[in-house]
């Protein structure tokens, strides 16, 4: 579970290394956002090879999507998911992707959202 506050991991090549937490959208007083849902971020640090030629800069304000997140998801016929670091890719408003490659494997669930294109991005899938 992400909130207010919450240091991510960008897992994409858009040239970000760290974004932070600054909103969760979704409802009144809302809290925690989940695996799949929408965060708005800010870009807290770049990496040091692409920030010549990245589009964002330091400070800037952008719709990140969860890909990752430490706390298990649970599912019905019990199984769980569950990964080692809280992460996050970096959309635009219209919903295209910064970068053009994803690092790592995304969860399962992403497949029935209307993400479809990152999970051909993507290297693989985890269950």
């Amino acid at each position: 579970m992400i909130q207010i506050g919450s240091y991510l991991k960008v897992v994409d090549n858009s040239g970000v290394r760290f974004a932070y937490c600054i909103r969760v959208p979704g409802g009144y007083k809302r809290r925690y956002a989940r695996l799949g849902d929408t965060l708005t971020v800010v870009v807290n640090r770049l990496r040091k090879r692409r920030r010549q030629y990245s589009k964002l800069k330091q400070g800037q304000i952008v719709t990140g999507l969860i890909v990752r997140t430490k706390v298990n998801k649970n599912y019905f016929f019990n199984d769980r998911i569950s990964f080692l670091e809280n992460s996050v890719i970096l959309i635009s408003k219209k919903n295209q992707l910064f970068g053009t490659r994803i690092f790592g494997l995304l969860p399962k669930n992403l497949r029935y959202s209307r993400f479809m294109k990152l999970i051909i991005l993507a290297k693989g899938l985890k269950s």
